[in-house]
């Protein structure tokens, strides 16, 4: 009997200082005007009629989805087109925004372009969202697609990876884990007790 009270103190004693991880967390992207890209061309001296634009992509806001500690997802967030003749840089601004919860990043970058082409362009984003504690103490991170290199083809695909990076490590009792822990102090006490007074 001993043995095995003392066995249910150590399982309890185990669980209660276990690390609880955060909950899985849902998110839904959210389409235009919430989530946004816009470029702007520099015209610099050897432009001519270089043109680059940018467009969300179109099954943005169809995105939903739950990640859970440490999980990521890589989606697509928005294209560039390249057009005219010329080399030119631009610059980026981006928000990639969520409805629930409300959470989005910005950016920006510069982006090459040649003969019309994206041929040997790179984005490289000067700044990145900065990471975002949710009320249920996910952590969650967004990275912009960066050093992206983009070989011939007038259009290319810029995504985003969300990541969430779990919470609060600290341990969390659950009621299951209290009763056992009591029920384990419980017999350790009557065990002590019952030495206690055999021995007066």
């Amino acid at each position: 009997m001993k043995k095995i009270i003392t066995s249910l103190f150590f399982v309890g004693a185990m669980t209660f200082t276990g690390n609880a991880q955060a909950t899985p967390v849902s998110l839904d992207v959210a389409g235009g005007p919430s989530s946004m890209v816009a470029v702007t061309e520099n015209n610099n001296l050897f432009s001519f009629t270089t043109t680059l634009t940018a467009d969300l992509y179109t099954g943005l806001d169809a995105y939903n989805f739950t990640l859970r500690d440490n999980q990521s997802k890589e989606i697509n967030f928005f294209t560039l087109t390249a057009a005219g003749f010329g080399i030119d840089t631009y610059t980026i601004m981006a928000t990639l925004a969520f409805d629930s919860p409300q959470i989005s990043g910005s950016g920006g970058g510069i982006f090459g372009t040649f003969l019309g082409k994206i041929s040997g362009g790179i984005l490289n984003w000067d700044t990145q969202p900065a990471d975002i504690t949710l009320n249920d103490g996910n952590v969650i991170s967004i990275l912009f697609e960066n050093g992206l290199s983009i070989g011939c083809g007038d259009t290319a695909m810029v995504h985003a990876t969300i990541t969430n990076n779990g919470g609060d490590i600290f341990p969390v009792p659950e009621p299951a884990t209290m009763l056992l822990m009591g029920t384990g102090l419980a017999g350790i006490f009557g065990i002590a007790r019952g030495k206690i007074i055999r021995s007066a």
